[in-house]
């Protein structure tokens, strides 16, 4: 399984950042895309802490955030990451591995999500 890290996500988010822009770095994009990539990252605290996937009002109360904030965040994210609805889609592996060490049934991304 390839694992990447925290840089190669950050990567990622601004190449798809510039692509939105018409392939032109601006700060508008950068800043965008920090957002993005702070919001993967904090997802991936939560879900790391409660060991499955999460919904946005779970991720909103961990964060001590307004439930407004977080969809508001989920929305910046969907912008970038169109073909993913939560952060947590793109942490399958992840998931995985935290369900097989503490025995549960795998999650499946069929799983009905708060949005």
């Amino acid at each position: 399984m390839e694992t990447n890290t925290r840089g190669d996500v950050l990567a990622l988010t601004i190449d798809l950042a510039r692509k939105k822009g018409n392939g032109r770095t601006t700060v508008a994009s950068l800043r965008l895309a920090r957002k993005v990539a702070q919001t993967i990252a904090e997802w991936e605290i939560v879900v790391r802490h409660e060991g499955r996937p999460i919904s946005a009002e779970e991720f909103a109360h961990y964060w001590r955030d307004s439930p407004a904030t977080a969809y508001r965040r989920l929305a910046e994210f969907r912008e970038l990451y169109d073909q993913a609805q939560f952060p947590h889609d793109l942490m399958e592996p992840l998931l995985a591995e935290l369900q097989a060490a503490d025995g549960k049934a795998s999650y499946s991304p069929g799983t009905p999500q708060t949005a």
